[in-house]
């Protein structure tokens, strides 16, 4: 297994959005793309949905659909893709970095805000880059996640 590779890289814009906790509060700056945290999470869903299906598909392409389903097979669809997430965002050490102030009932620690801020992250990668480049970015790193130990 390779090592963990480094995640796609994000301007400061970007990243700080990523990693303070969205305030519904607060409107969207029209003039910073990045400024719309749950746009980037939702985007961030569809392109890693997308882009995790491909690479297991490519990696996996004889492998069955109970195969495919089946949480012990490593990194697979359904459970797995949460197993992912979760493993990257620990990788990273990602949830340290998240800054409140944080709602009532908000665990930072917890498996649910690991998914947001992978997901916001993957938006945020999305939306920085011009679509094919983003797209690959994203392809690429998905693959070298699933390939590295850690």
């Amino acid at each position: 297994m390779a090592p963990f590779p480094p995640a796609p890289a994000l301007s400061p814009q970007a990243l700080q959005v990523v990693f303070v906790y969205p305030d519904t509060t607060r409107n969207p700056d029209p003039s910073n793309r990045f400024s719309d945290a749950p746009r980037l999470e939702f985007l961030g869903r569809k392109f890693a949905d997308v882009v995790y299906t491909e690479v297991i598909s490519t990696r996996w392409s004889h492998s069955s659909a109970v195969q495919l389903q089946a949480s012990s097979f490593p990194g697979m669809i359904d459970q797995g893709f949460r197993a992912f997430i979760e493993r990257a965002v620990r990788a990273y050490q990602w949830q340290n970095r998240v800054q409140g102030p944080f709602p009532p009932g908000v665990n930072p620690q917890s498996a649910a805000e690991a998914e947001r801020v992978f997901l916001t992250y993957v938006g945020a990668v999305s939306v920085q880059y011009p679509p094919d480049d983003g797209y690959n970015r994203l392809r690429d790193w998905f693959t070298d996640l699933l390939l590295a130990r850690g």
